[in-house]
């Protein structure tokens, strides 16, 4: 996942992920293309996330979840051995609202 999270970074996340004995948790994010972090990131690196823990069938939690679509994906999903969190700022602060408190 990505390297936002201090510099660790996972260049083959499904064989890192397959060695691991417990839960993983990702900040779920691919940013090496898209430094600015549009929606996408987060949405690709959550389908990526969940496709290894179905294939693999291993406990995963998704920190952060900070897009309407990457939780729909999640939600979508549905698998009894995901979990995640949300962060009400990364949900609902918004360009319009930063720009009115004049961020």
């Amino acid at each position: 996942m990505g390297s936002s999270t201090g510099g660790i970074y996972s260049k083959n996340f499904e064989e890192d992920y397959g060695c691991a004995n417990k839960r993983v948790s990702v900040h779920a994010e691919l940013i090496q293309k898209y430094p600015e972090r549009p929606n996408i990131v987060e949405v690709t690196a959550i389908e990526k996330s969940l496709n290894a823990s179905k294939k693999l069938k291993k406990s995963l939690h998704i920190c952060h979840v900070s897009t309407k679509d990457g939780l729909k994906r999640i939600l979508e999903e549905s698998l009894p051995w995901i979990s995640f969190e949300i962060i009400p700022h990364h949900l609902f602060l918004t360009r319009r609202i930063l720009r009115k408190i004049h961020f």
